[in-house]
């Protein structure tokens, strides 16, 4: 068995565990809440032990079912934990045992996480991007330099025109804001140009394919951080294959 077979098995278990934790940790808040509370069962508040919470495993042993009150787990769960776990490994496969796949991996994270909490809240809390944002630009700064100042200054330039946009339209969160701005940092300035761009269309056809099938009126808000964060991974992924 090869070193990097080995490695995209373990990368791929260690996403499906990551991806347990970050389900929980977007249903608590604050975030440091889900570092120390303990998993119970959504019915009976039953504390789940260490063979309830083997991902994707415990649920397909259970038959999808709480061991104690036999209520259905929801399907978020262990989708969750496949999603993130071929995410790690398809980064591992792209990427390979270079530092880049660090940075990889905490982006992964963060858009998976930030997807549930807006699906779920509504909202991409300011604790979240803060605890992604220090082990992100540390590694970027440290294995991917930059241009500086020309970096800065496009930086300085899309910041305008995204905060423009959001105040014509009245659409886009302070968390989308928030969260381009630290992919303008961690990628690029060209790479969030076509995440932007993806993006918008993504929740375009999204929105225009609901309100046709009414499921959706026309004042009803969405989350974008969802099209956002698939955006971000396809540019992003793109990047390492080309």
């Amino acid at each position: 068995m090869s070193v990097l077979f080995t490695m995209h098995v373990y990368l791929f278990t260690i996403g499906t565990v990551i991806g347990s934790y970050l389900l929980v940790a977007a249903k608590r808040t604050p975030l440091l809440a889900s570092i120390f509370g303990r998993s119970s069962c959504l019915f009976c508040k039953r504390k789940l032990g260490s063979v309830d919470l083997v991902p994707i495993l415990s649920y397909v042993c259970l038959s999808g079912k709480c061991r104690t009150c036999k209520n259905k787990i929801p399907i978020i769960y262990p989708l969750t934990e496949f999603v993130c776990g071929v995410l790690f490994l398809t980064a591992s496969l792209l990427i390979g045992a270079r530092p880049q796949l660090a940075i990889a991996l905490f982006l992964i994270s963060l858009l998976i996480l930030v997807t549930l909490t807006d699906i779920m809240r509504m909202v991409i809390p300011n604790d979240v991007l803060i605890v992604f944002a220090i082990p992100l630009l540390t590694l970027r700064f440290i294995f991917v330099p930059i241009e500086l100042n020309g970096y800065l200054l496009g930086a300085g330039l899309l910041l305008l025109i995204i905060l423009i946009c959001a105040s014509i339209k009245n659409q886009l969160g302070g968390g989308d804001v928030k969260l381009f701005i630290l992919l303008a940092i961690v990628v690029g300035i060209k790479p969030l140009l076509y995440i932007i761009a993806l993006s918008s269309l993504l929740a375009l056809l999204y929105v225009l394919h609901s309100l046709l099938a009414k499921k959706i009126k026309k004042d009803t808000h969405i989350p974008f951080a969802p099209f956002i964060s698939i955006a971000a991974l396809i540019v992003y992924f793109t990047i390492h294959v080309v």
